[in-house]
């Protein structure tokens, strides 16, 4: 923790950091770590949409816990594009969300898992969690909106953990 602390206060002071606990555990798509991104339009009457035909973003190597690889680790595309693997597996290392529903049916079937009931509906009440959080910042001009990416990770017990919001201008 003291190396963490050290980097933290040293050379940048007006940083803002946001440390999350590494998801060591997380459930993988034939071996390979997965994240999904969902979709939230929010317009200027504050209303909230979901785009039901979220994705799973997958890494380009097979998942281990003690790679230091990045290219195991973090499954964002801007990182991914640059993997000697990227595309090997699914074109532009994306899958539908559909997929896992099959996956899970296949690997898992004695679970039961309904990915719209058990991981979506979870998804859902962390949107709404996150959009509540900050009503007071978010100002819309009349007849706009707001398209937002929601990163999400599921563990090997099938737990939903937000990891990221991103913010895409319009």
């Amino acid at each position: 923790m003291n190396k963490i602390e050290n980097h933290i206060y040293s050379d940048i002071k007006k940083t803002t950091w946001i440390i999350q606990k590494y998801l060591d555990k997380p459930l993988l798509f034939h071996g390979r770590k997965f994240d999904i991104r969902m979709w939230i339009l929010i317009n200027s009457l504050n209303e909230v949409f979901l785009y039901k035909k979220g994705y799973m973003r997958t890494s380009s190597e097979p998942y281990n816990e003690n790679s230091k690889d990045l290219y195991v680790h973090i499954t964002n595309n801007c990182l991914q594009q640059y993997s000697t693997n990227y595309s090997v597996y699914e074109e532009g290392n994306t899958i539908p969300l559909d997929n896992l529903q099959e996956y899970l049916n296949e690997k898992f079937p004695n679970y039961s898992i309904n990915v719209e009931k058990h991981i979506i509906a979870r998804m859902k009440d962390i949107i709404i969690d996150t959009y509540l959080s900050i009503p007071n910042t978010y100002k819309f001009r009349e007849k706009s909106f707001e398209l937002l990416g929601y990163d999400f990770l599921i563990d090997d017990d099938f737990r939903v953990w937000f990891l990221e919001v991103n913010y895409q201008l319009n």
